[in-house]
């Protein structure tokens, strides 16, 4: 971030911060009967917004430029939205107009602060540099996503903060996410963890010819905890796991140790829905055991490579064939979508599942979609 803008958000935010405490003790005082203690200890402990979730916001801002949509569009009150507009007028980030319909139209941003948000546009150009000649592996579940839905899902992440000044880590990438985010944008690092040694020696040529240093690369097995260095550090997570328990539990579990323990840092997971459908509430129990909510679900984003062969043709074929179609007809019948699940960390209570998770996890097959070594885990023992 340039530091003119830096230093000019910082003192938004603290101007956001002392006006938002004390709304929030005046209506706890006048409409609850609580005290000014009580009220700032529930604001501390459940209100208060990161300068992550601020930042988040006023790029929101600057692209819709309407106070009803910001409102629509983001998990915030009204009077916290009027305060945010408030806030950056007040340090000449922007100006406004009241307006009958939006409530508030941003009329001027100030180029600084245009400048400082990550352009989605350009996700629009070439993107052929991320053409892929790399056979999947389906002992390690791998399909390889079309390029436009990577495409989508950084679209995805740029609603919600600049990658460009964060730390990212992907959790598996045979997709080269990490190529795509480095070649468009500025991050402070990307770090990819992989097993597949074909996919780092892939990256590390594609790093090399692009000159992004910015890209990481560390050989490590998901099913283990994060070396020591790299837990606690990231802004931002992104994961494509196998959509069994196992899988997700393994990718959670090793997204949530990278992040920073924050309110308000970020989870993008993939997961078809269907394969999801009968173990929902046995997901939805494990995120929130990790404090993660669940800040939207985009359902068909991602949009995979089938190739021929692969278990979902064949498992397709009969069905086509009883049909009277051929060979194209599989293939084209084949489609396989996942959904965009994006994860919001509000880090409150200590995770107490975390160790009988990783035990459950090392040397598991989190890739066999007929295991039934998830016993624990489906009858909530580790969230009793």
């Amino acid at each position: 971030m340039p530091p003119p803008v830096e230093e000019a958000l910082s003192r938004a935010y603290e101007m956001f911060l002392d006006w938002d405490a004390a709304s929030n003790r005046e209506v706890a005082v006048r409409y609850y009967g609580k005290t000014e203690d009580w009220a700032d200890e529930v604001w501390e402990a459940v209100h208060r917004v990161s300068f992550f979730e601020f930042k988040g916001m006023v790029l929101r801002l600057i692209r819709l430029r309407r106070l009803d949509l910001l409102l629509r569009d983001s998990p915030i009150l009204p009077d916290r939205g009027v305060r945010l507009v408030r806030a950056l007028r007040e340090v000449g980030l922007l100006d406004f107009r009241f307006d009958g319909e939006a409530g508030i139209v941003v009329t001027e941003v100030s180029p600084s602060l245009l400048g400082w948000a990550d352009d989605p546009s350009l996700l629009d150009g070439d993107l052929s540099f991320l053409a892929r000649d790399l056979e999947v592996s389906l002992e390690l579940d791998q399909l390889q996503a079309k390029i436009p839905s990577l495409a989508a899902k950084l679209r995805e992440i740029l609603r919600d903060t600049n990658v460009s000044g964060e730390r990212v880590a992907v959790l598996g990438d045979d997709d080269l996410f990490s190529v795509l985010v480095a070649r468009l944008y500025d991050p402070e690092e990307v770090v990819v963890f992989e097993l597949d040694e074909r996919v780092i020696s892939r990256i590390e040529r594609l790093r090399e010819e692009m000159g992004l240093g910015e890209i990481r690369l560390v050989r490590h097995d998901l099913r283990e905890p994060l070396p020591p260095e790299y837990r606690g550090r990231f802004d931002v997570f992104v994961a494509d796991p196998p959509y069994t328990l196992l899988g997700m539990a393994a990718f959670l579990l090793r997204g949530w140790e990278s992040l920073v323990k924050e309110r308000g840092r970020l989870g993008y997971v993939s997961t078809l829905q269907d394969e999801w459908s009968g173990l929902t509430p046995y997901c939805f129990e494990f995120l929130g055991s990790l404090g993660f909510s669940v800040d939207r679900v985009v359902r068909g984003l991602g949009d995979y490579v089938v190739p021929e062969g692969h278990t979902i043709t064949d498992s397709v074929a009969p069905e086509v064939e009883a049909l009277g179609g051929g060979r194209e007809d599989v293939l084209r019948c084949s489609s396989y979508r996942s959904s965009l699940y994006v994860l919001r960390l509000y880090p409150r209570r200590p995770l107490s599942a975390k160790g009988a998770v990783d035990a459950l996890l090392r040397g598991a097959d989190i890739c066999d979609y007929y295991a039934l070594d998830a016993g624990p885990m489906l009858r909530g023992e580790f969230w009793a």
